[in-house]
């Protein structure tokens, strides 16, 4: 029996107008088998002659090293430039929303090689945040998107009035919280005022007379 090679052995090699073949060999007798074709192909060198932006497509220039054939393809423009996660919640971590980009045929375009980005530093305080996307190679031009770390809501809120008229309030913690303010309405639907601030985890209202 033969002995066939597991890896292809181009026989022809295509040209820009004839295709070519490859086959497995016999590592015996050099015996052919499973001959294929393989589709001609030119080599093409690309230029780009006009960048893609958020408002016009662009063009590359194929022109095929062999034969000098040409061919002009459309880049198609910038569509959308969207993060991951717009708003975080505390919690001391660094926060890095993912960027996707998108042409306008839905096409995913590629991180380091059409586009880089650059995180603000820090990302863990509470704030807002830049990211920047830079376009390189088909394409060009800058976005400038910006994300929030802020703190959780106030959970656990038990109100408990006393026959002199304070109002003991207890919350629980919420990460990253330096002080609470608290506010008060004399009706349900009314307008709140600031009634006073605390640092701990209980806050006892001065007498109210409503």
């Amino acid at each position: 029996g033969h002995s066939w090679k597991a890896e292809w052995t181009v026989d022809k090699a295509p040209t820009c107008t004839k295709a070519g073949s490859k086959s497995h060999h016999c590592s015996v007798c050099g015996k052919k088998n499973d001959i294929t074709s393989i589709p001609k192909a030119h080599k093409y060198v690309e230029k780009v002659t006009r960048t893609a932006t958020a408002d016009r497509a662009g063009k590359v220039t194929k022109t095929c090293s062999v034969c000098g054939n040409k061919q002009t393809v459309t880049v198609a423009k910038i569509k959308t430039v969207t993060l991951s996660k717009k708003s975080f919640i505390y919690d001391g971590t660094a926060k890095k929303p993912l960027v996707t980009v998108k042409d306008a045929n839905g096409k995913k375009l590629v991180n380091k090689t059409d586009y880089t980005i650059k995180y603000a530093k820090g990302r863990k305080n509470i704030g807002t945040y830049k990211v920047t996307i830079t376009f390189k190679g088909k394409y060009e031009g800058k976005k400038v998107l910006k994300f929030t770390i802020g703190l959780a809501k106030v959970k656990g809120v038990k109100a408990v009035s006393n026959s002199n008229r304070t109002v003991k309030l207890t919350y629980k913690k919420v990460e990253g919280a330096k002080k609470y303010i608290i506010y008060y309405s004399t009706a349900k639907d009314g307008t709140y005022k600031k009634l006073g601030t605390a640092s701990k985890l209980t806050y006892t209202t001065p007498v109210l007379s409503k």
